[in-house]
């Protein structure tokens, strides 16, 4: 039974509790005064405090809970990234108008040419990194990672490279991108510069903090 409904095993359980949690954290973090004051969105905080317990009380967590995380990180982040999507209307679509569809379709279908392109016959890079990685900084971050290992069977080690690129370089965007903005050195109006971070930066966390 607990074969085929993961979720009857306390192991399983355990772990997604723990990922639960983490995000209950988050969220709470996110609501305080200050961080609301600094926009810092409760994703962001979740990726922090994510790669924090990762380099420090991971090694203290039971091998068994990790089926909970795995479930988390895939099933339930896929489900996420959907939800998140029907807060998008059409007014919003029309808002962005007809320049900003066709920026963001050439930036997701050039960003993922030209980084196969590169890094397949330029840094002469693993085939599958290189697809995951090009799919990450494309499209939507670690959920294109994670949706994109599961199509073309790619080994988890590599995911975990192609995220940890494209988390790294977006992270530095989201705050690289404001500042540079705040200091005058790119020549764009709020709303132009609105249009190149969604369509330039990786992760919608990463994209919602560097709007904000």
């Amino acid at each position: 039974m607990t074969k085929v409904f993961p979720a009857f095993n306390p192991h399983f359980m355990a772990g997604l509790t723990l990922a639960a949690l983490l995000g209950l954290v988050a969220t709470a973090l996110a609501s305080l005064p200050l961080l609301q004051n600094m926009h810092i969105h409760a994703l962001i905080i979740a990726m922090v405090i994510g790669l924090v317990y990762a380099n420090t009380l991971r090694r203290f967590m039971p091998q068994s809970w990790g089926a909970g995380i795995h479930f988390s990180a895939r099933k339930i982040l896929r489900l996420a990234i959907v939800l998140y999507g029907f807060r998008l209307t059409f007014q919003d679509i029309a808002d962005v108008g007809l320049s900003g569809i066709v920026i963001s379709f050439l930036m997701v279908g050039l960003t993922f040419l030209l980084g196969y392109i590169v890094g397949t016959r330029v840094l002469k890079l693993d085939k599958d990194i290189t697809i995951l990685t090009s799919a990450g900084a494309a499209i939507c971050g670690a959920a294109a990672v994670l949706a994109t290992e599961g199509t073309i069977r790619a080994q988890s080690y590599k995911s975990v490279v192609a995220v940890a690129t494209v988390v790294i370089f977006g992270t530095l965007a989201m705050f690289l991108y404001p500042f540079m903005y705040a200091m005058g050195w790119v020549p764009m109006d709020s709303a132009q510069m609105g249009v190149y971070i969604g369509a330039s930066v990786h992760e919608v966390a990463h994209v919602v903090a560097a709007s904000a």
